[in-house]
């Protein structure tokens, strides 16, 4: 950053590339003073409570207080709503056990968050997350970049196989598919080779050990 104005910056590229329209701006570590539920965000749960949704997913998350005032939202009419927070920047991720005590679950966004933390710490990152939710006996997501190359091509990559399946390994509750569906040319083969993974990868868990060590660990702990 070279100048700061009063509504823009003056920025150096030091790595240039396509920059699309409506691209989020990164502020790692940087806390914002915005509040959590802003007047379209009013709206929509206020919808989300007249159409009896079931599930409300949460971006932008950074403490336990900004779930507290979705769920104040949300009131009495919307109680039963579930709310899964996004962790989806560094202060969120130093703060994953207030949030998950706070929400119904969490949604790992590994791309987000592969833009403030290093690329070889992300792997952990993601362990250490499946790991305290499965603790807590807290649902956990993970997204971004699953079985991205199935946008274009009807197969998967080696890679994303061995990453999709070590997550379901490693405690994974839920696997989210985005751009793959969503705009990819193999949505209905995307969705199929996502279920053969998770099958095959469920037969290798040894679910009593699991089960054994989780309430070993827990010891009366569980905030599920």
């Amino acid at each position: 950053i070279l100048e700061v104005g009063v509504d823009g910056l003056v920025c150096e590229v030091v790595q240039g590339g396509v920059l699309g329209n409506n691209c989020n701006v990164i502020l790692p570590e940087v806390e914002i003073d915005l509040p959590a539920v802003s007047e379209k965000d009013m709206d929509d749960l206020q919808f989300s409570v007249r159409a009896n949704i079931d599930i409300v997913f949460a971006s932008g998350v950074r403490s336990a207080r900004n779930i507290r005032e979705l769920r104040s939202v949300l009131g009495d009419k919307g109680k039963h709503i579930k709310i899964i927070a996004k962790v989806d920047s560094k202060i969120a991720l130093s703060r994953v056990p207030e949030i998950m005590s706070a929400s119904d679950g969490l949604l790992l966004s590994r791309a987000d968050l592969g833009t403030q933390i290093p690329i070889e710490k992300l792997f952990i990152t993601q362990k250490s997350v499946l790991g305290q939710c499965n603790k807590a006996g807290k649902p956990v997501i993970i997204a971004s970049n699953v079985l991205e190359s199935m946008r274009f091509n009807p197969f998967p990559t080696r890679a994303e196989c061995f990453d999709l399946a070590n997550a379901v390994i490693d405690g994974v509750d839920c696997i989210m598919l985005s751009s793959e569906v969503a705009i990819g040319l193999y949505p209905i083969e995307t969705v199929g080779i996502c279920d053969i993974l998770c099958r095959e990868a469920e037969k290798v868990v040894w679910y009593r050990d699991l089960f054994e060590d989780l309430v070993h660990e827990t010891q009366g702990e569980l905030d599920a």
